[in-house]
């Protein structure tokens, strides 16, 4: 458990570093659909969403990159054809992890069985049509995934919409809908919902907007029953 202050307003409140983080996932996920959906509306039948799911044979055969190193593969495989795709990592009520990855690919691209072309060499694969990009999203509440524990190193989503794919308004809506909440909310602010204002971080990896330095209002008290003085990313 962590106890984290709001610097603004002195209000101090328990959070549980893991809740964050699948909250983190929750929120990524969700914005990659909500940026689809209309997209999805106004191509109709020139694209295609998939879902391929990854398991693994082997509770212990795990590793931290195979998801990066499968996604690699799968990008350069497809090359031009796939427009965008979101992958989450499920705990499955036996305590192994599993992938769900979404793809929104051209219509009429072909995707092979990963488990079949060397992409996936640790456990079987499926590949089915899915209608909507909130299909994935229905793997990101279930109680015993909340509750579990993820390896350590295990990073629990990605998402990624090609550049150019949507409108100017849109691509940063989907960007804001990404950045903290307290970041999101202050660019509005400043911005005025103009959309051209920049946002993101320095060569020292600190949020800026419009060349001014951000900081977060909040600030870590204790982690887990020890005294912890810093910023804290909520």
């Amino acid at each position: 458990m962590a106890v984290i202050r709001n610097i603004d307003t002195k209000k101090q409140f328990k959070v549980s570093p893991r809740w964050i983080r699948i909250q983190r996932m929750r929120k990524r996920v969700f914005a990659w659909a909500n940026a689809l959906s209309e997209y999805m509306e106004e191509r109709g039948k020139t694209i295609r969403l998939v879902m391929i799911t990854l398991t693994y044979a082997y509770n212990d055969d795990w590793m931290a990159n195979h998801i990066s190193k499968f996604m690699r593969g799968l990008v350069d495989s497809l090359g031009s054809k796939l427009l965008g795709y979101a992958w989450v990592a499920e705990l499955q009520e036996r305590g192994a992890i599993h992938y769900m990855v979404e793809l929104l690919v051209k219509r009429g691209t072909k995707i092979k069985m990963p488990d079949k072309e060397g992409l996936w060499n640790y456990g079987s694969t499926r590949i089915e049509t899915c209608r909507t990009p909130y299909y994935i999203c229905e793997y990101l509440g279930k109680e015993y995934q909340k509750l579990g524990v993820y390896p350590k190193g295990a990073r629990m989503c990605g998402t990624h919409i090609r550049k150019g794919l949507l409108s100017w308004d849109d691509a940063m809506r989907y960007k804001l809908a990404l950045l903290p909440k307290w970041l999101s909310d202050r660019y509005y602010l400043l911005d005025g919902g103009e959309f051209d204002t920049w946002v993101g971080r320095d060569d020292h990896g600190h949020w800026v907007i419009d060349g001014i330095r951000q900081f977060t209002p909040y600030e870590l008290i204790s982690l887990y029953g020890e005294p912890y003085q810093g910023r804290y990313r909520l």
